[in-house]
This record gives C-alpha cells, sequence and structure tokens, in this order.
C-alpha cells in the first residue's frame, strides 16, 4: 500500500513506496533546495532571535558560510578526522540534551529531540557492531600485505 504525504515545499502530494525506510519529503530536486535554503534561514534566524539580537543574519550567515567553505583545519590522517568528529558530535547531541533543561520553552523541545536524533544516527551508522567490522576489514588487509 501506497502511502500519500505532501511535499514540505510546494505540497505536491507525493506517493510514499511500501515498507519501511526514509520517507521522501521533496517531490524533487528544486523542491529540496527550496526547503535547505529554507531550513538555513530559519535556522540564522532563530538563533539571530536566541542571542537577542547582539549578532546580525549577515554574522551568522558568514560564520556558516566559512565552515561550508572548509575553513577549519582537519587532522592529517583520515581516520583521526572522523574519530575528532565523531566525538565532537557525540559532545554536541549531549549538549543540545542538556540545553534543553534549560532552554526557552519554544526552544527547548527543539533542542532535546535534535540532541535525540543525532544520539540516534550517530548509534545508528557509527555501532559498535560497525566498528568491529572496520577493525576486522584493516587487520585482514594488514595481515594480508605482509
Amino acid at each position: 500500500m501506497t502511502v500519500a504525504q505532501n511535499c514540505l515545499a510546494c505540497g505536491a502530494p507525493i506517493a510514499q513506496p511500501p515498507g519501511s525506510g526514509r520517507r521522501r519529503r521533496w517531490c524533487g530536486d528544486a523542491c529540496r533546495s527550496r526547503g535547505r535554503r529554507a531550513s538555513i534561514a530559519n535556522f540564522r534566524a532563530l538563533v539571530c532571535s536566541l542571542i537577542g539580537g547582539r549578532e546580525t543574519p549577515a554574522k551568522v550567515g558568514a560564520a556558516l558560510a566559512a565552515l561550508s567553505d572548509g575553513d577549519f583545519a582537519l587532522p592529517d590522517s583520515p581516520d583521526e578526522a572522523v574519530l575528532e568528529s565523531l566525538a565532537e558530535a557525540h559532545v554536541l547531541a549531549e549538549k543540545f540534551r542538556r540545553v534543553a533543561a534549560v532552554a526557552r520553552p519554544e526552544v527547548a523541545a527543539l533542542c532535546d529531540e535534535l540532541g535525540d536524533d543525532l544520539a540516534a544516527a550517530l548509534e545508528h551508522f557509527f555501532a559498535p557492531e560497525a566498528a568491529v567490522r572496520v577493525t576486522f576489514s584493516a587487520t585482514d588487509e594488514a595481515a594480508q600485505a605482509q
């Protein structure tokens, strides 16, 4: 059975495939891009409202652009970069959960949900079983190289 849902950008109906899996939220690439731009604009406005107008949307936008332009240092080793990013993501998830307890009511639930979702995504994509598989495959490759 196909379940209908509407596109988050234009409202057009989207046929969802049966079964489990990620649900489609957009009817196409143009709406996905429009939704992403709106999400970034909403995030900037939220940040500005949270910090009481001490920063302008342009400054927040510049900070986000610096990150997306790669204006940050990564460790030389790709493995170290992944480990560092995972550690930072775990800390960030916990920080959002803790901030939710003291945040203004209009953002507390969002912070809590974001912390939970980030932790769940980390668990899903980087579960201990996945780490063991990677370790074994790396060990096997090293053994074969000798």
